[in-house]
């Protein structure tokens, strides 16, 4: 017997021995020891099994480890494809679609099946001929010596013909699927055409044929015009505007040395006051240009005008990692309606958030390799096009208005041998309301004692007019002659 105080002796320990105080540690364990078993107080084979060899201690703990081990590779398993579901949700994942009938274009009226205009127009530019001088290339027509612009205006013949059985068509059709058939807007032969149309003013005004001349430059004009109205291929509406600046510089130079009689000058200027490039063409062609752009996108749908058997304008084909195709036709749609509500507005008031939506110019939004990276691209590539042509369209107006004052300015110096002192001296006989400036909605500058007309331009600066043999050449002070 012993003491109830005193635990019993270890039968399996030699008498005067005293347990451990610490469990055993194997010197290449860095986990920390467990602690001591206690002894069950009288059982020789419950203390053994508690006692037991270090190795199996060892082995347990090595256990325990390994299911850790597992237990937090499990874990990072689970997180990685779950990051990789979100992660393909972000990518894959596209927003409903955009709504748009705001910038649905009206239905095609008086759309016949037979349209010989763009057969005509194709003609024209197929048999369009260029100088054969690389030099005048760089230069306006109206710079060109006599012999060059003969040889041109010779070369061209056919070109002209088809040009006036085109004009002379009244039968146009700005609506008919035939134009987008083929997109003659992306024609090569455009600035060649063109130039051999101005050259023709240039030639008939130096051999004195001024009715001839002025006829030629009003082609031009109602070219442009009917360019413009095309509701097709958004080329179409920038060829127009290409014509349109042609059509003024050559009838400012016209202007400045025709000897046309005040009562015909009238009539021209009458006719010309009709081609002014106006706000509501563009907004209209905005829409057209949304549908075009959408049509790129997603393709034909029920009701698409570009869903005809002889249109064939190819849906572009995008990498769907980083395209998503209605995010990015959303762009456009707020883009498009946007710049239609800006059209009104004066070129200075006009403010837009495209570069917040899409980046600025050259500079697509988002980052590269992000969900809708190459749809952010495409939009910037694209849509900065379209927003310049307001800017396009001030400055067409600013030349527009230019020639009609000039038209004025002629008029009265035929009528009184001398020019006016000053541009309110036009009213009422020849304007009822002077043409506005449209970068300043006052009348445009004028200098009696240069006999300078200008506008401010693109900088909204007045600085005196610039003048220039190529009337209308600077954007940021366009300026006319008078003498």
């Amino acid at each position: 017997m012993h003491s109830s105080g005193t635990p019993p002796q270890d039968p399996y320990r030699p008498e005067g021995t005293n347990p451990p105080s610490e469990p055993w540690r194997s010197p290449w364990s860095d986990e920390e020891p467990l602690p001591p078993r206690k002894p069950s107080h009288g059982n020789p084979i419950a203390d053994a099994m508690m006692n037991a060899s270090p190795v199996i201690q060892e082995l347990n703990k090595t256990f325990a480890r390994q299911r850790r081990q597992q237990m937090n590779l499990l874990l990072m398993l689970s997180m990685t494809v779950f990051s990789l579901t979100v992660l393909a949700w972000v990518y894959v994942r596209d927003d409903d679609t955009p709504w748009d009938s705001d910038l649905t274009s009206e239905k095609a009226a008086n759309v016949t099946g037979v349209c010989p205009a763009p057969d005509r127009l194709h003609l024209a530019l197929d048999a369009a001929k260029p100088t054969d001088n690389g030099d005048l290339k760089m230069r306006s027509p109206a710079q060109w010596d006599t012999p060059a612009l003969s040889r041109l205006v010779l070369a061209n013949a056919a070109a002209f013909t088809h040009v006036k059985d085109l004009l002379n068509d009244d039968d146009w059709q700005p609506q008919n699927p035939l134009w987008k058939a083929v997109d003659l807007g992306s024609h090569e032969q455009w600035q060649t055409l063109g130039a051999a149309m101005e050259a023709a003013a240039a030639y008939y005004s130096r051999r004195g044929q001024d009715e001839a001349a002025m006829l030629a430059g009003m082609e031009m004009a109602v070219m442009a015009e009917k360019l413009e109205s095309i509701s097709a291929w958004p080329t179409y509406y920038a060829r127009g505007v290409e014509m349109h600046e042609r059509a003024c510089k050559a009838i400012a130079s016209l202007l400045r040395q025709a000897s046309t009689d005040a009562r015909r000058l009238s009539q021209v200027q009458t006719e010309f006051e009709k081609l002014e490039p106006t706000e509501a063409t563009l907004k209209t062609r905005l829409k057209g240009f949304y549908e075009f752009e959408r049509h790129l996108i997603v393709g034909s749908r029920p009701g698409d005008p570009w869903d005809e058997p002889s249109v064939h304008p190819s849906q572009n084909r995008f990498s769907r990692l980083f395209f998503k195709t209605n995010q990015t036709l959303a762009l456009f749609a707020s883009s498009m309606r946007e710049l239609s509500d800006q059209v009104p507005k004066a070129p200075g008031a006009v403010t837009h958030q495209i570069a917040q939506r899409i980046g600025p110019q050259g500079r697509p939004a988002g980052f590269p390799g992000g969900p809708n990276h190459s749809g952010f691209k495409y939009a910037n590539e694209r849509i900065w096009h379209y927003a310049s042509l307001l800017d396009y369209l001030a400055l067409q107006r600013a030349r527009h208005a230019l020639v009609l004052t000039l038209f004025g300015a002629r008029r009265y110096a035929l009528d009184h041998g001398k020019a006016p002192q000053k541009l309110e001296d036009l009213m009422p006989r020849y304007f009822t309301a002077l043409p506005a400036d449209p970068y300043t909605g006052e009348p445009l500058r004028y200098d009696a004692e240069k006999g300078l007309i200008y506008s401010v331009g693109i900088n909204f600066k007045a600085e005196g007019g610039r003048a220039n043999d190529d009337p209308m050449s600077d954007d940021a002070e366009p300026t006319v002659m008078i003498r």
